[in-house]
């Protein structure tokens, strides 16, 4: 794993600060946000969107090949190789996930800023815990996911038809599902209200940086980033 270091960085080094595969992700996720391309109506504007995709993806893969050990590599390629994996069946024209996507995307164009809420929110509770114990760090992580799990849910529920719903569960619950089982393996059991009495034990708002304690925006360590890249590129 690299380490941060003070003063001047070599080139090598900036480069695997794993705050650089946020920059990758968040980059390109503005590209496409800004390009109206997150909710792409034609199967044009979904290529335009794929490529985005692809190319943040490639992005992070570079920085992982380059700076990690194979262990991390292996990390990296299990939480993420059904997300992957779905990405490319939506990006594949005709398939029958695009087909579905397109069919329901004005109602998910008319929720998106609930969606939005979803990922601003929970993603600001990842940054949060980064400078907490280790064990705090799962727990809490773990936590966001399943109340960002049911967020999204929440976002379609009762606007949108059943199968729309049900395409926004199932792309969750793909995306996310090696950090489920990560969640599990680490015996971390999540509550309904685990955000709630973390924020509430940390004096600050949910999702939100406690700036007034003077906390700067930390490091991420590798297997924080994988998760948070899952939540990304569900957004």
């Amino acid at each position: 794993m690299c380490e941060i270091m003070q003063g001047t960085v070599p080139a090598k080094e900036a480069q695997c600060e794993s705050v650089e595969i946020m920059k990758c992700l968040t980059s390109k996720s503005q590209a496409a946000s800004e390009g109206r391309l997150f909710f792409p109506d034609t199967q044009q504007k979904l290529r335009d969107y794929c490529k985005h995709l692809m190319e943040s993806l490639d992005c992070a893969r570079r920085i992982i090949d380059d700076c990690v050990s194979e262990e991390d590599k292996n990390i990296y390629h299990n939480l993420t190789q059904d997300m992957v994996g779905m990405n490319a069946v939506l990006c594949t024209p005709g398939s029958s996930l695009s087909i579905r996507f397109l069919k329901h995307v004005d109602c998910y164009k008319s929720v998106s800023d609930r969606f939005k809420l979803c990922s601003d929110r929970y993603i600001g509770n990842i940054v949060v815990v980064q400078s907490q114990s280790q064990e705090e760090q799962i727990k809490m992580t773990c936590c966001t996911v399943h109340e960002y799990n049911r967020c999204m849910r929440n976002a379609v529920d009762g606007r949108c038809e059943a199968d729309a719903q049900k395409l926004v569960e199932e792309t969750v619950l793909t995306a996310l599902g090696q950090s489920f089982g990560f969640c599990k393996q680490h015996h971390s059991a999540p509550t309904s209200n685990c955000l709630r009495s973390f924020s509430a034990s940390k004096g600050h708002a949910t999702g939100t940086l406690d700036e007034d304690n003077g906390s700067q925006a930390p490091q991420y360590p590798w297997v924080f980033s994988i998760l948070l890249l899952g939540i990304l590129l569900v957004s």
